[in-house]
């Protein structure tokens, strides 16, 4: 698209009363609409820049812009940080819900971070594919206090780390309307965090575990079977572990069958669905 079908696109964009969606993918000539503003009807906005792309100032500001007088609920935005620190795009962000920023770098989630306190009336945030690092525990400590009508969380680290997870496990107690965390772990950390895995699913309605079995190495299926068969027995030997599994093996013991599967147990009443 050149700059003048982008401009009459944004134009006619601005004069919509009704759109409800916006999808824009790849699109460099549209940048931040140039200028115009969004329909206020607007409901979920998907803008992302291309992977290790600068997104220059004139094209945020101009995001800013487009964004701030709409009713936007959800938004997915991987250059969310930075959108946040300009003070047009505020209106629009302090009443957002939904949130999915993806595809960042370890020197980008200081701004992921610090942009959270604009969010305060979010519900559901997704960190996808993003290098944590060493930021998970204040990224949980910044949510506790910032965006505490959270209710949904999803943490898809691409190096994921035992000390990330402990960090998440824990921030979990501090979020107490969260129902759903999925994030991923490799199995033996699984294994090694069995009581702070125990604990958050004593809270929540649903962990789902995107489980790494081994890192930067294929592993044979039988392998990865076995582990969680280990998992499933170490839970399964927890006095009232909260979890059920809904695909169990079919061949798996008889005391698993009875501690994780789908029927009734009279001697514990929360059950959190466990996916891995």
């Amino acid at each position: 698209m050149d700059e003048r079908a982008a401009i009459a696109f944004c134009d006619a964009l601005q004069a919509n009363s009704s759109l409800r969606e916006l999808i824009v993918s790849n699109v460099p000539s549209l940048g931040g609409f140039h200028g115009r503003t969004l329909p206020v009807s607007l409901i979920t906005l998907d803008w992302n820049s291309r992977v290790n792309e600068v997104v220059d100032d004139e094209t945020l500001t101009d995001l800013a812009t487009a964004v701030g007088r709409t009713q936007l609920k959800h938004l997915v935005c991987n250059v969310f940080g930075q959108l946040a620190t300009y003070p047009a795009a505020a209106p629009m962000l302090a009443q957002l819900k939904w949130l999915i920023v993806s595809e960042l770098h370890a020197d980008d989630t200081a701004a992921l971070i610090d942009g959270l306190s604009s969010v305060p009336a979010l519900t559901s945030l997704g960190i996808l594919k993003c290098s944590l690092l060493l930021s998970t525990e204040l990224l949980l400590e910044t949510l506790a206090t910032t965006c505490v009508h959270l209710t949904k969380l999803k943490v898809r680290d691409g190096h994921p780390t035992r000390d990330g997870a402990t960090a998440v496990f824990a921030g979990v107690q501090r979020l107490p309307h969260l129902t759903m965390l999925s994030m991923s772990m490799r199995l033996s950390d699984v294994l090694y965090l069995l009581p702070e895995l125990v604990a958050a699913g004593s809270q929540l309605d649903l962990l789902d575990l995107g489980t790494i079995v081994m890192d930067e190495e294929t592993v044979p299926e039988h392998r990865s079977d076995t582990g969680k068969r280990a998992l499933y027995r170490a839970l399964a030997l927890i006095q009232n572990v909260p979890f059920v599994v809904h695909d169990l093996p079919e061949d798996i013991d008889a005391f698993v069958v009875e501690a994780l599967g789908l029927g009734p147990r009279a001697d514990r009443g929360h059950r959190c669905r466990l996916i891995f």
